[in-house]
């Protein structure tokens, strides 16, 4: 009996320590807020009174962030003269503190159960002129009227244009003011009326830039640019008659093809990658000797020539044309083209051999077309070419690396399957350019009226190859390295 008494003892003092020591880790919890209290949005909960000042203080000291479609503007509490009404907030939640008597408040806190959350609303003043008028300054530096597409020559890019933009001050209003009055909600998107959108962008755009990139060579730069999935193209001096030079290996590579019964043979083979990788003109010969065999049954490169230049005609190119294999020394006889014929512009173009920009263009658009299955040269010569012949023309070209003209102006990584030549006044590449966005063809021919062109010619190929890449992937731009970005 006297066990359980002091059982009942023992038990009793140790709930009364519990109880004591409870009250007093109560006590101290009721000197700081209760957690889930906010102040305007933010959570005040397990901070003293004056902590919870500061943070507030602090949070309504920040600015407001205006999004202005994809520019930042800050709004500073400060320029509105924004005022939180501080006595009111503090002395609401005096009063929502003294609503929680000690005996519930301690009966809640023993459960281990959260007080009910407690939301007290922020307000402030402001001066609502200065609010007017900073929107009205933002309003004046942002806004803007309708921005046509144009050139930018610094980059060698292309701007499609903006719409016209206009701040819509009423509306962006409310939610500023909420926002001023929020100590989490301080992020705004302004209200913006777009007016008509521009018109698309045209190739007298990139005509404007090529006048930029060749005024100041003194002679007749020949431009021929076409995306080959929309069909638009740019022509400049396209019917001026140029030397030939190595273009003319492109007709002499899918005439080869034409005659193919199979793929080609090794010997072949060999022939066709020294012609148009290494530009061999020996090789080339051959090639037209072989030509004329199959055709003509005359083992001779003349007879080969003849084959290719009736071949460039039935294909409709009047100006394209050989009269010897190449490195031939008796003078030829004369072939008048509507464009060597002309007499307003001339490059005084080789005799032996000539083409055109446009013609040049016309070459390189049949081979892609045909890799496609289809085009000029399979509708001109009817069964007598295949896809896979097309294809394997392009992926002949894309190996030829031995100068850097065109190239030199593309993406690192660009496929480019084209065509290269030379002479002492006259440099020309025409290139089938393979880019994720799109295909395009450009052919380039430069002629230079003083004589020896030697590296002149160099950066006006970059440059022209950048400009039309960039017109055509207008909105994935390339940004040479040696270009200052606007």
């Amino acid at each position: 009996m006297k066990g359980s008494k002091f059982f009942v003892f023992v038990l009793c003092i140790l709930l009364l320590l519990y109880f004591l020591y409870q009250l007093n880790a109560y006590t101290s919890y009721r000197t700081l807020i209760s957690p889930g209290t906010m102040i305007a949005g933010l959570d005040v909960g397990h901070l003293t009174e004056e902590q919870a000042r500061s943070v507030v203080e602090q949070a309504f000291d920040s600015p407001v962030i205006l999004q202005y479609e994809d520019e930042t503007i800050n709004l500073h509490p400060h320029r509105v003269e924004f005022r939180l009404q501080q006595s009111t907030v503090w002395a609401e939640l005096a009063r929502r503190r003294a609503d929680m008597s000690l005996l519930r408040g301690f009966g809640t806190f023993l459960l281990g159960e959260d007080p009910p959350p407690v939301v007290i609303p922020a307000e402030g003043k402001f001066n609502e002129l200065k609010l007017l008028q900073f929107l009205q300054d933002v309003s004046k530096e942002h806004d803007r009227g309708m921005l046509a597409p144009h050139a930018k020559a610094e980059t060698l890019t292309f701007s499609p244009g903006q719409p016209a933009r206009l701040l819509d001050i009423e509306a962006s209003l409310p939610p500023i003011v909420a926002a001023l009055n929020s100590a989490s909600e301080r992020e705004v998107t302004l209200v913006v009326d777009r007016g008509a959108e521009p018109p698309p962008p045209d190739i007298s755009l990139l005509e404007q830039m090529m006048g930029w990139i060749t005024e100041d060579l003194k002679g007749i730069v020949g431009v021929y640019a076409k995306n080959l999935e929309t069909g638009e193209e740019l022509v400049i001096h396209g019917d001026v008659a140029y030397a030939g030079m190595s273009i003319l290996k492109i007709p002499i590579m899918f005439e080869t093809y034409r005659w193919l019964k199979q793929e080609p043979d090794e010997e072949t083979a060999k022939l066709l990658r020294e012609t148009m990788i290494t530009s061999g003109n020996f090789t080339a010969n051959l090639l037209l000797r072989q030509i004329g065999y199959r055709q003509a049954g005359d083992e001779n490169g003349f007879a080969g020539v003849e084959v290719l230049n009736a071949s460039l005609q039935r294909l409709g190119l009047v100006n394209t044309f050989m009269a010897t294999p190449y490195d031939t020394k008796e003078l030829p006889r004369r072939i008048t083209t509507p464009a060597n014929a002309r007499t307003d512009l001339t490059t005084y173009p080789d005799p032996y051999m000539q083409t055109t920009p446009l013609d040049a263009g016309m070459l390189l658009e049949m081979v892609y077309r045909l890799s496609k299955g289809g085009g000029t040269l399979m509708a001109a010569f009817p069964g007598q070419f295949t896809a896979q012949e097309g294809q394997a023309m392009v992926d002949l070209m894309v190996q030829n690396h031995e100068a850097i003209l065109l190239e030199g102006g593309l993406p690192e990584g660009t496929r480019l399957a084209h065509k290269h030549g030379y002479v002492e006044d006259t440099h020309a590449d025409a290139a089938i350019v393979l880019t994720p966005e799109v295909d395009f063809v450009l052919a380039v021919f430069i002629y230079y009226e003083e004589g020896w062109l030697g590296q002149l010619s160099l950066p006006i190929f970059a440059d022209v190859a950048t400009a039309t890449h960039n017109y055509f992937n207008i909105e994935n731009p390339y940004i040479r390295p040696d270009r200052t970005q606007e």
